[in-house]
């Protein structure tokens, strides 16, 4: 006798203890999962977008440890390559679905957002957020998701 020991998972927003119970339908068990990716946008089981704004971050660390990587190895390129590199890497990873975050706390993704630019402007991580705004031209994060949640709107309705 073979035994097919398949597991697939399952996500129950908001649900009970009940819920979250492992269904066994002939040798596939179908196990609780608390967080889900959908088309690179993560989806989390308590349906919070904070949570899911927090997990967003999680993945996309990866994105960030290789741009400080890249800042790392290529020290003496002028401002302008940098600029462009982080536009084009880092942050359409950090913004991606952010459309979507309309009420969520983007306190997790701001820190990232403003280590980045610290380190990219090659400052200390204790030196004033609006310092860094003014020296490197960007907003904000909340102002870029703001622009690009109300682009999106004006388009769709």
């Amino acid at each position: 006798m073979i035994v097919n020991e398949s597991k697939t998972k399952l996500m129950v927003i908001n649900g009970n203890v009940v819920d979250k119970q492992p269904i066994v339908v002939n040798n596939l068990s179908i196990t609780h999962c608390d967080t889900y990716i959908y088309l690179g946008s993560p989806f989390t089981s308590d349906g919070s977008l904070s949570s899911a704004i927090k997990c967003h971050v999680q993945e996309k660390m990866a994105h960030f440890h290789k741009f400080l990587a890249f800042l790392e190895k290529n020290n003496d390129l002028p401002f302008v390559i940098k600029k462009r590199v982080f536009d084009a890497c880092l942050m359409s990873a950090l913004l991606y679905g952010c459309e979507s975050w309309l009420n969520g706390d983007l306190k997790p993704i701001s820190k990232l957002y403003n280590w980045a630019l610290k380190q990219m402007l090659g400052v200390r991580l204790t030196t004033c957020n609006d310092m860094c705004y003014i020296e490197s031209g960007y907003p904000p994060l909340s102002a870029i998701v703001k622009s690009k949640q109300r682009t999106f709107f004006c388009k769709n309705v």
